[in-house]
């Protein structure tokens, strides 16, 4: 009885060894099949991701906003939602040196024309600081309140106008900066590991 309560025991054991690598293999299976399957979806969201990507390039971020949240991850999409905001920023702006512009001409046609004049001064290559100056203290002399809506809008050119370029460069910068880690991260998603 000894004997066979011990083949018994020997039995157990091996059954419960060959199980355990049997399970271990099967996991080892089932990694391997996640990883396969995670590379073929990787590989079916290249193209879409290759499209966003040309969409990025050509600057039309409206029209892929929510493409960017569910292709990329989130550090892409946070960096794409401050380049938004920039964008943004940079077309108010914009608009409120355009409508600075629209006041100054309605007050008085020669002042409109001698800015002109000088802001195109400052759009030579070799424009110095002086060209600025000259160009901002012109401006001061012109700051309009304006109502709209419900609040009053101060229309300072100088003001806009360095709040502009502190946009015109850190926009075209994160741009560039984004479109690489976006080429990256596609790059990145269709290598096997």
């Amino acid at each position: 009885m000894v004997v066979i309560t011990a083949i018994y025991v020997v039995a157990t054991i091996l059954i419960c060894y060959f199980n355990g690598k049997s399970a271990s293999a099967a996991q080892k299976q089932i990694i391997e099949a996640n990883r396969q399957q995670q590379q073929n979806a990787n590989i079916q969201l290249y193209t879409l991701r290759r499209q966003v990507l040309n969409i990025f390039i050509n600057e039309k971020y409206d029209e892929i906003f929510w493409d960017v949240s569910f292709l990329f991850n989130e550090e892409i999409f946070e960096k794409f939602k401050y380049l938004c905001e920039i964008k943004r920023e940079w077309t108010q702006v914009s608009n409120k040196i355009n409508s600075y512009k629209k006041i100054l001409a309605e007050k008085s046609e020669s002042s409109y024309i001698e800015l002109e004049n000088l802001i195109l001064n400052t759009k030579n290559p070799c424009t110095i600081e002086s060209d600025w100056e000259e160009l901002y203290k012109f401006c001061d002399n012109y700051i309009f309140e304006q109502q709209v809506g419900n609040k009053i809008e101060i229309y300072n050119y100088r003001e806009l106008d360095m709040e502009l370029r502190k946009l015109v460069k850190e926009g075209p910068n994160l741009h560039i900066e984004l479109a690489l880690e976006m080429q990256d991260f596609i790059k990145k998603s269709i290598e096997m590991p």
